[in-house]
């Protein structure tokens, strides 16, 4: 699935059903960092991998659990 835009909904309902997912988000996504995870000294291409949850207004409701941010 390739969309022009986020559809948390969407997104949340893959992640009830064990699905994983790739997304790119936009520069205005807004989200705060729950915890920032260890990345492996092996793996010197990745920069960040943190737990987040998004905090905007709408997309805080349709998507209400932690994702993880690689």
């Amino acid at each position: 699935m390739d969309k022009a835009y986020v559809d948390f909904k969407a997104l949340f309902r893959f992640h009830q059903s064990q699905a994983f997912w790739v997304l790119r988000p936009k520069e205005n996504m807004k989200f705060t960092t729950i915890e920032q995870l260890a990345i492996p000294d092996t793996t010197p291409s990745i920069i960040e991998d943190s737990r987040i949850r998004v905090t905007g207004y709408k997309s805080c409701k349709l998507y209400p659990e932690d994702m993880r941010f690689v």
